[in-house]
């Protein structure tokens, strides 16, 4: 980790203000790239990693929370 923090701002590049009203952006941009490794939703589901369960069956709007199955 340390690593990446060192190695970041380095490659890192402010770019142009972008402003809205009373609020102002400015955009950093790095060609630094971590390879993450992550699933999509679909995915995680199709492979029976993740289970999507309502959250409360007394509501008029059910909410839904997904249950880790296994770590992968």
């Amino acid at each position: 980790m340390d690593t990446v923090i060192k190695n970041y701002p380095e490659q890192m590049k402010v770019g142009r203000k972008q402003s809205y009203k009373n609020l102002a952006l400015y955009p950093l941009f790095s060609t630094y790239s971590v390879g993450l490794e992550y699933l999509m939703l679909d995915d995680a589901l199709n492979e029976n990693l993740i289970e999507m369960v309502e959250k409360d069956s007394d509501g008029s709007v059910p909410e839904l929370r997904e249950e880790l199955r296994q770590k992968y």
